[in-house]
């Protein structure tokens, strides 16, 4: 690495090399920082602290390197750098620039790191004072800057106030806000950080009730709102109603030049995008029938205004009195893009565009009464001129091709024609009519066909199998989040592919990795026990073992697909492992009544018992006291349940908040389920065993009823083996010492 005794032309194209390769592979920022900012620190060069100013804001901003590791990445270095740049009087306007910008970055994960570790206090005063200098100078420097202070208040906004803690049990996964605070953190007190955010939210909203006609203050400004007003649901209302007040045509009460238009439509442009922002993601927020009211006045007063500007516009008077001719105005021509050459389609008679993307939309995808609307739509605002040129390039279009589909009759004489008026090309075609003409000998073709593909490697079809799979599954996430598509609840009776929605691609894949697969596994199995009637040549060995890992990772793909959003889809899960349970015994069946060795038990279900125990351990965390009716709906319509299952539910009772959710589903798996009865009475009777005072409370009620005499049983045994493990202080039993004593006597 570079050196600070080195030469600037040295040091910078090493730098560079640095900063690429940290772009290239973003874990290389952990080890590259901490070594390369006291290289910075004593930098003189003003490219070098411009490059070191960019190099820490790009670390601290880019998506790729994640929260923990920036955390790791804080450090007493990297603040008195970013202060220092900062503090210098004299410091070029580039590098304040990115410091504020990696100030603005880096301000979140410290106060995360300050949470968890009080003892930074070093940390939090250098970033305390970074504060401090960045709001002085948010009036004072230049343009650019203004924009970087303007985006850190925003982010100190938003980590000083209350953000939403979605699981509490999992704080590394939460936001960051001052509702991660303690009570009693010594350098964060809760008093002082909410007066400031209040002063520091007012001053960011200063642009606003000033109504400034800056558009390059106010529009940064508008942006930061939108993420606040969003995030930050308890300073939602005092933001609007500022918004709700500013009025950006006031710079059009002045005479009307070039550049105040532009401004005055980039203002309230801005102005109307935020607000409809606000109603597209809050439709039922309370001031959403004050905005809609705004939104339109808005609209009426810029109609008005840009047409008085019009109106106030006239020609110019000529000097000599008289006028010159003016040129007319010529519209452009209209081109239509080219239909492609016969035989034609219908769609291609219609297609007026280019746009690959366009022609490739399927319109049979959207409800009829869809189109009805956007159709009548466009009707109502179509240029009737240019709809007037598409009928015409239509009919045209469709004469030419009656035009090509007419007979050419050889023997009709053109009293027009004139040999020396042809062209080359006009000849040559003629040439080629009068050929097709002309009789041709009949050619006896043989059958064709064609070569076949090279064999695929193992490598080459593990690359294709997890593109298809990928390629399925984006498919598949991609129509979930079209609302236009209608999603039927058709059962386990439906065809996969009758409609092009999230529920049918995603039964697609769950038969790929269920059902296409059956009797692989088997092969395989028999293949390795040796059975020299049913082992494949070596070339469809592996093939056989590559088609058994693809079903693996479809389910690996719906495994992680259920647990994102577990809530919203446990019946894709149930579905999924309905399937793989009915696959199972499918195969079994078929399996039993074939006279192939098999080494499978008539009942067994190996993928189903590994998933669902898989899927449903990794569900039990999760459930709360609140999720009582999802656990039950789950053990209800799971097509089979097993002791690893249920041994999943027993762990619900070391945590005294899932008790009763616990007792509750036993209740309804026993009243409701029959077959498993026995299966659960034993399960609770471990809980009673295994469970504490309360725990063997709550059971003991279900035991008396429905295992009469098992609680009066092991009291009894439990109050025996009690006694018959009371000892000595030296730990011998009663039993062990009387024949000693005993023999003292006979002695």
């Amino acid at each position: 690495m570079a050196t600070p005794a080195q030469p600037v032309s040295d040091m910078l194209p090493k730098l560079e090399q640095v900063r690429q390769a940290c772009l290239a592979d973003s874990s290389q920022y952990v080890q590259v920082v901490p070594g390369i900012v006291p290289i910075l620190q004593g930098a003189q060069a003003v490219d070098v602290r411009r490059w070191g100013a960019d190099f820490i804001a790009e670390a601290f901003a880019t998506p790729a390197l994640q929260g923990h590791q920036k955390e790791q990445l804080i450090s007493d270095t990297v603040m008195s750098l970013l202060r220092g740049m900062l503090e210098n009087p004299n410091e070029d306007t580039a590098v304040v620039k990115s410091a504020v910008q990696a100030s603005a970055s880096i301000y979140p994960y410290v106060f995360r790191r300050v949470i968890s570790h009080p003892d930074l206090a070093l940390v939090w005063r250098d970033m305390t004072t970074i504060k401090i200098n960045i709001l002085q100078r948010i009036d004072s420097s230049a343009l650019a800057t203004r924009v970087c202070c303007i985006k850190f208040l925003q982010k100190v906004v938003q980590v000083q106030t209350p953000g939403v803690i979605s699981d509490p049990r999992r704080p590394e996964h939460n936001e960051t806000s001052i509702a991660l605070v303690p009570r009693n953190h010594p350098l964060l007190p809760l008093a002082n950080l909410e007066a400031e955010t209040s002063g520091i939210l007012d001053r960011l909203l200063s642009v606003i009730q000033e109504n400034s006609t800056d558009p390059l203050l106010v529009d940064p400004t508008m942006n930061c709102l939108a993420v606040l007003i969003k995030m930050r649901p308890p300073i939602q209302a005092k933001i609007l109603q500022t918004i709700l007040n500013y009025n950006p045509l006031r710079a059009a009460s002045g005479p009307m030049t070039t550049r105040l238009i532009v401004v005055i439509k980039s203002l309230q442009r801005t102005t109307r995008a935020l607000l409809r922002y606000v109603l597209r993601i809050f439709p039922q927020h309370p001031l959403a029938e004050k905005i809609d009211t705004y939104l339109r006045r808005l609209q009426s007063s810029t109609t008005t205004v840009f047409t008085q500007a019009q109106s106030l516009k006239r020609p110019a008077e000529s000097a000599d009195g008289f006028d010159d001719a003016k040129r007319q105005k010529l519209e452009p021509v209209r081109k239509f893009a080219p239909m492609p050459p016969p035989p034609n389609t219908y769609a291609q008679l219609f297609t007026l565009i280019d746009n690959q993307e366009f022609q490739q939309f399927d319109v049979k995808i959207l409800p009829e009464e869809v189109v009805c609307l956007i159709s009548s739509a466009l009707m109502q605002h179509i240029d009737s001129k240019s709809l007037d040129e598409a009928i015409e390039e239509v009919q045209q279009r469709f004469q030419r091709i009656q035009d090509a589909a007419k007979p050419v009759n050889a023997g009709e004489e053109d009293d027009d024609y004139d040999p020396e008026a042809l062209s080359g090309a006009e000849a040559a075609a003629q040439s080629a009519q009068t050929g097709e003409l002309l009789p041709q000998p009949a050619l006896d073709l043989g059958p064709f066909e064609l070569p076949k593909p090279l064999p695929l490697s193992e490598s080459e079809l593990a690359m294709l199998s997890e593109q298809t799979i990928s390629h399925v599954f984006e498919t598949a996430l991609s129509s979930e989040k079209n609302p236009s598509l209608s999603r039927q609840k058709l059962g386990i009776n439906r065809l996969a592919g009758s409609t092009n929605d999230r529920d049918s691609w995603l039964t697609v894949m769950i038969r790929l990795a269920t059902r296409a697969p059956a009797g692989l596994d088997l092969v395989v199995d028999v293949q390795l026990n040796g059975d020299t009637e049913l082992i494949k040549p070596e070339t469809e060995l592996s093939t056989t073992m590559q088609g058994a890992h693809v079903p693996n990772r479809i389910r690996r793909l719906l495994f992680d697909y259920v647990l994102d959003d577990w809530k919203h889809r446990l019946s894709l899960g149930i579905t999924w492992l309905t399937e793989e349970w009915y696959a199972d015994k499918v195969q079994v069946a078929g399996t039993t009544n074939s006279d192939a060795p098999t080494t499978k038990a008539s009942n067994a279900t190996p993928n189903y018992d590994y998933w669902s125990t898989q899927l449903f351990e990794t569900l039990v965390p999760r459930f709360d006291k609140d999720d009582f009716r999802l656990l039950i709906r789950f053990l209800a319509e799971l097509p089979s349940l097993n002791r690893n299952i249920l041994a999943q539910v027993k762990t619900l009772t070391r945590d005294p908040a899932t008790v009763d959710i616990c007792k509750k589903a036993m209740q309804y798996l026993y009243l409701m389920r029959p077959p498993v009865r026995e299966l659960v009475v034993d399960t609770m009777e471990e809980i009673w065993q295994e469970g504490d005072s309360e725990v063997k409370s709550t059971m003991g009620q279900l035991l008396t009823k429905w295992r009469p005499g098992f609680v009066e049983r092991a009291v009894e045994q439990t109050k025996q083996e009690a006694e018959d493990t009371r000892t000595f202080p030296n730990g011998v039993k009663d039993e062990d010492v009387e024949p000693a004593a005993s023999n003292q006597a006979v002695a």
